[in-house]
């Protein structure tokens, strides 16, 4: 799939459109392609796209990032006539989506290995729990008479009550081995349903529908459940997206509408009085009008909130101030990042690390963009937007120097990678790749981030490198087959 991506990504590369002919093979890009009689096709529209930056992002599997790409591709040429390049960059934007849901699936995958190992653990040692105990019954005569597979039923002389070497020990065992097993024997169980107190340690596994998100709410019920009141499941960091039990909002009211829903989410701790929304979306107008144009919007917003529970109030408005319905259940996956990270960073102070990145990893999963990036000029976002950007970065920071550690080094590539997306000039960042690339035996590799790390700094610091990283560059440069 990925080498499909690649095939297209390589039809697009910037060219004088309107003096070359390109060859394609139709078959390529899905028949999506429309070839003219010499299997030659000439497009006039000149398209400013980094594409050596697409593959390097291609390479490193960073597809959110492509998919971006191309998407701006597709609105640069979405007024022009020439279909046939519209069609590569849907073409391959399809495609991208399909490689992501594919990570994720991998992702869910090994969630599911991981708890099937741990939960293996536990019932062997039950196991040897009860073949100690019964170890240590058979000089008992007493005790050996009253111990019973479980298909036989055997009665207990009350006589032989004070036999019991352990009293109490079997009764115990036996309840704490029905608990334990209580969804191991019920492998379709969901986690929530398992232990409602693990709900968001699991990752979600993809749709399999053609949704961006490509995600499932982790406070969605199944069909045999129906709640009395509804769920909404808000997804703010990365493309803004609102699921109602199972069903997407796409019918939203007008921008100001969706934007005091946006802020109430974000400041839904306490009640958000009416002056706060006037001052802050209509700052320059009469509060007569600011009033009714709130009362508009509000009107709006319950209205497409209610398409699919009609006789529910989603927004209440009590003593001037608004506020959502106590009984709505709300997950947020901003705060769901937050509860991740924090658990993380309380479990790796007790010293409990493999716990702690498993939390990691979780938080970062949840952490598909910035909070709420459509919506780039609206100050009030600024703070919270860094606030996770800068824990997300010290996320990435050490899940990448954990897998430095443990010599996993294509994850650490992919950690340091998504850090220098989002700051370029991560230096640590830079260096691991370096040390990873030279650990791969890939030191041409390692002398080009190197490369990349220079023009970064330079660029957007106007600083040079740390003399510990020309100290690495050049240690890996004369490393004469001794990798670090």
């Amino acid at each position: 799939m990925e080498l499909e991506v690649q095939t297209i990504l390589k039809c697009g590369q910037k060219i004088d459109y309107q003096t070359s002919a390109i060859p394609f093979t139709p078959s390529v890009i899905l028949g999506a392609l429309a070839t003219t009689e010499n299997g030659t096709m000439t497009m006039k529209q000149e398209l400013t796209l980094d594409w050596y930056e697409v593959c390097r992002l291609l390479e490193s599997r960073q597809y959110k990032q492509v998919t971006e790409l191309l998407q701006q591709a597709q609105v640069s040429c979405e007024h022009t006539r020439d279909g046939v390049l519209r069609d590569i960059l849907s073409a391959a934007y399809l495609i991208c989506l399909a490689c992501s849901r594919c990570r994720e699936e991998k992702r869910w995958l090994k969630w599911a290995c991981d708890e099937a190992d741990r939960g293996e653990q536990e019932l062997r040692q039950e196991l040897h729990d009860i073949f100690n105990l019964l170890s240590r019954a058979e000089t008992s005569e007493a005790w050996t008479q009253r111990v019973a597979l479980p298909a036989i039923s055997i009665a207990e002389p009350a006589s032989a009550a004070h036999d019991d070497p352990e009293p109490g020990k079997g009764l115990a065992l036996l309840e704490r081995t029905k608990r334990l097993l209580k969804w191991r024997l019920s492998p379709f169980l969901s986690p929530e349903q398992r232990d409602p107190r693990k709900r968001d340690e699991a990752p979600t596994l993809p749709a399999t529908s053609n949704d961006v998100r490509l995600t499932i709410s982790p406070v969605l019920t199944t069909k045999s459940q129906k709640p009395s009141s509804p769920s909404l499941a808000v997804y703010c960091l990365g493309p803004f997206q609102v699921y109602q039990d199972d069903q997407l909002v796409a019918d939203w009211p007008a921008s100001k509408g969706k934007l005091i829903f946006k802020y109430m989410i974000s400041h839904r701790s306490l009640p958000v009085a009416k002056e706060v929304l006037m001052e802050l979306f209509w700052p320059d107008t009469h509060p007569d009008a600011a009033r009714n144009n709130l009362n508009v919007a509000i009107y709006g917003l319950r209205k497409g909130l209610r398409q699919t529970t009609a006789s529910f109030s989603h927004i209440l408005f009590q003593d001037e101030c608004y506020l959502f319905n106590p009984d709505l259940r709300i997950w947020v996956d901003s705060e769901a990042f937050i509860k991740h990270l924090t658990a993380a960073q309380t479990l790796e102070r007790h010293g409990e690390l493999v716990a702690a990145i498993r939390e990691y990893r979780a938080a970062e999963a949840l952490y598909q963009g910035d909070f709420l990036g459509e919506d780039r000029y609206q100050d009030w976002l600024m703070p919270l937007r860094q606030s996770l950007q800068a824990d997300y970065l010290n996320l990435l920071d050490r899940l990448s120097r954990y897998y430095l550690d443990q010599e996993e080094y294509d994850l650490c590539v992919t950690m340091c990678d998504k850090m220098l997306a989002v700051d370029s000039c991560r230096e640590e960042a830079h260096c691991r790749l370096m040390r990873c690339y030279s650990q791969q035996r890939q030191p041409y590799l390692a002398l080009r981030q190197y490369h990349l790390c220079v023009k970064a700094l330079k660029e957007d610091l106007d600083v040079p490198p740390a003399q510990t990283t020309t100290a690495l560059y050049e240690q890996i440069q004369n490393g004469n087959g001794k990798y670090i």
